[in-house]
């Protein structure tokens, strides 16, 4: 039974027996009679709570759906960063997400359902975003949509069978990459190593600025990137220390904080690399980052090609840019003949699909595989026999100059071979041969010639 109680300043407080079973106080109103109304309802939403009769969180569904859409996406943005995930990352996600549902005019939690999100992509389609940013939209308001439904903000997820059809990137690729050609790769190394110069002339928002950056330290950070696949974050992190080659296994370490999935990373690479390293790793500080951070690898890259002429974008729109270089990475690894599964691995990647995307075979492989394979067929009379076939069938489905013994459908099967200069006991010599067929009534014979 509800109580209004003595009137404390201007409100009269209300209590009520909660669905926990336990006696509330709350603040009522200033008129006694409104507070005691507020006191009874409570008192009937606790008891049909009590009895069952009532989803005890469907109160709490009904304020979240006349919430702001951008106060949930700004406690989301905190359920990111809580999580771990990096401040860059976290923030992208949410960017994608305001920007979609403020096309798709999503003001609350009642609006948002897979037609306005469908109608924001088609927005983005139309400001000629590429398919593949369409789909990290998607894929960045799915995760908001999740998030409601796990953190009990709605009862379903709105948009959990949310597909888009017929959006395939590969029809839209916008910044396709290439892997350079072995002979590429040694003409970048000989020209960083013999008459490279130190200053480099970049573009930077069209306009040409300069940068010292020593072509030796170039030449040792681009044989890093091709015997790691490291990233370009991961390689600013590297310090002498991280250089691990006087063990019995040389390897690099990168340290969870730097690693792209968060993970310390021991990398395994060549006792070549390690010996051309270990010189030019005695010059550098202790603790200092061997690669510095202020390198922006791609306008290196870029100068570097240009010098060598080498194109940084071909002419089928393919771009030679630093992440192509871990590409070039994967698929050395490949053409070696390592396993998906072990380039998946030093790749560091979760799903080897992702590996496989990497992948880029040069032109020319594909013929140089197909003439590896071994030759099966060797024929005896030194050039394969040709197949012809002809019509031995009578007029009744038997086959010509043959006694019909099972009626009309007989099964029959003829093979001649012209073999009168191979030998006798050669298998090609086939004739009369009746193979088990399946009731076809019009028969061939096949002859060998």
């Amino acid at each position: 039974m509800s109580s209004v109680l003595k009137k404390r300043g201007t409100c009269y407080p209300v209590q009520y027996m909660g669905a926990d079973g336990k006696r509330k106080t709350v603040k009522g109103y200033s008129d006694k009679a409104e507070s005691r109304k507020l006191g009874e309802r409570l008192e009937r939403e606790a008891r049909e709570i009590r009895e069952g009769r009532v989803n005890p969180l469907a109160n709490r569904y009904g304020v979240e759906s006349t919430r702001a859409i951008v106060e949930l996406v700004s406690e989301w943005e905190t359920m990111l960063l809580a999580q771990n995930t990096t401040r860059k990352e976290a923030r992208q996600k949410v960017a994608r997400v305001r920007r979609l549902l403020k096309l798709a005019a999503v003001t609350t939690l009642a609006t948002l359902t897979e037609s306005r999100a469908m109608a924001g992509i088609k927005s983005l389609r139309q400001s000629a975003m590429s398919l593949q940013s369409c789909v990290h939209f998607k894929k960045a308001v799915s995760q908001f949509s999740k998030w409601l439904r796990r953190d009990r903000r709605v009862e379903e997820d709105p948009l959990g069978g949310w597909v888009l059809q017929g959006f395939n990137p590969k029809r839209d690729v916008r910044h396709g990459r290439r892997a350079l050609t072995d002979e590429q790769c040694e003409k970048w190394l000989e020209y960083l190593e013999a008459g490279a110069v130190d200053v480099l002339k970049v573009s930077r928002k069209g306009k040409k600025v300069t940068r010292r950056i020593p072509a030796k330290d170039r030449l040792m950070w681009l044989l890093v990137v091709w015997g790691t696949g490291f990233r370009g974050k991961e390689l600013c992190s590297l310090t002498r220390e991280s250089f691990k080659l006087d063990s019995v296994e040389t390897c690099v370490m990168l340290e969870a904080k730097s690693s792209k999935h968060r993970k310390q990373d021991r990398q395994p690479i060549a006792a070549n690399l390690a010996g051309i390293l270990r010189p030019w790793l005695a010059t550098k500080r202790p603790g200092e980052r061997v690669f510095k951070k202020f390198w922006k690898p791609n306008e290196i890259v870029h100068a570097d090609l240009d010098a060598i002429g080498i194109p940084y974008c071909d002419q089928e729109g393919l771009y030679a840019d630093f992440h192509a270089q871990r590409a070039k990475f994967i698929t050395r690894l490949s053409e070696a003949g390592v396993s998906l599964e072990v380039n998946s691995k030093l790749a560091r990647h979760s799903d080897p699909r992702v590996t496989m995307r990497y992948l880029k075979i040069a032109p020319g492989r594909e013929v140089q595989a197909v003439e590896s394979l071994p030759h099966l067929y060797k024929p005896t009379n030194g050039a394969a026999p040709a197949l012809q076939i002809k019509d031995t069938t009578g007029h009744d489905g038997a086959p010509s100059g043959t006694t019909d013994e099972s009626g009309p459908g007989a099964q029959y099967l003829e093979i001649e071979a012209d073999n009168a200069n191979s030998d006798p006991n050669s298998p090609m010599q086939l004739a009369g041969v009746e193979p088990a067929t399946f009731g076809s009534v019009d028969r061939r014979s096949i002859q060998l010639s």
